[in-house]
């Protein structure tokens, strides 16, 4: 995966598009087809809206309660707040946006509107050669090909996104109410020292209903998307916080052993803590 910054000098307002409360690029990154064996966790963003450009391909998105099919020309939008793990990431283009609003959570679209949203082949080949366009500019440093970037994707794309966006679904829980209840409760403490013997005690279930349940509604079992979550944050505090020790980021995210945590990361992403992070540094 490439990912490439917009540099912080360069973010400026865009006063159009008022009823988009100010958006203003963060990143734009790239995934193709070798990249489909880098897995991305389960996390949300505070301060970020990302916009997918599905390029190619075929496959499931958690979207928190619900496991989204995504395709070949579809765009998703995650808003700031929304839990989502893409797990095998489709070849696709992601956008970062942070919006100049005083709400903790701007949201491009409706919670109760099913975020992905299907375009036209030609459309979505259009939209995709404008982000790929906005990609390239931001390898210069230059103060002009970073505005332009920007303004491509600020003034141009998501303007169009939204104004064309076809709501052909409200979202529906396709969870069962005992696979949220699981859910829920390992979201809640993912980061303490956990085991699912102890969930299914809390929860007053056998933990072979418990493991069933969770499997027939999210595709995996609560032990996978335990780790699955604990392991998205992680990779989140690596990127945020580059000082961060790795031994504080295990336990911020419930490992007391660093030894198994490195493990745990390394199989689950294909990486080590340490070289995920510097991969993200030399972005």
């Amino acid at each position: 995966m490439q990912q490439r910054f917009l540099q912080m000098q360069n973010r400026t307002k865009i006063s159009k598009n008022t009823d988009l409360a100010n958006p203003q690029l963060v990143y734009i990154a790239k995934i193709t087809p070798e990249d489909y064996y880098v897995k991305r966790g389960i996390h949300r963003h505070q301060k970020i809206c990302e916009i997918t450009l599905i390029q190619s391909g075929r496959g499931y998105y958690l979207i928190e309660e619900n496991q989204e099919l995504v395709q070949q020309g579809d765009v998703l939008i995650v808003d700031t707040g929304v839990l989502h793990g893409e797990g095998r990431v489709l070849p696709s283009i992601c956008i970062g946006l942070i919006f100049d609003t005083k709400k903790t959570h701007y949201h491009l679209i409706s919670s109760h509107i099913r975020p992905v949203f299907h375009f036209k082949s030609e459309i979505s080949r259009a939209l995709i050669a404008q982000a790929n366009v906005a990609f390239n500019l931001l390898e210069s440093s230059a103060t002009q090909a970073q505005h332009l970037a920007a303004n491509i994707i600020c003034q141009s794309l998501l303007p169009f996104i939204m104004d064309h966006l076809f709501i052909d679904a409200c979202l529906k829980k396709t969870s069962s109410v005992t696979a949220q209840l699981i859910k829920n409760y390992l979201d809640q403490h993912y980061s303490e020292k956990l085991q699912i013997q102890e969930v299914c005690q809390v929860l007053s279930l056998s933990q072979t209903y418990a493991d069933s349940e969770f499997q027939n509604n999210y595709g995996l079992s609560p032990v996978q998307y335990l780790t699955g979550r604990r392991i998205g944050e992680a990779q989140t505090l690596l990127i945020n916080y580059p000082h961060m020790l790795i031994y504080d980021v295990a336990t911020a995210v419930g490992y007391e052993n660093i030894t198994y945590f490195n493990r745990v990361f390394k199989k689950f992403c294909g990486y080590s803590p340490s070289k995920y992070r510097n991969i993200y540094r030399e972005q």
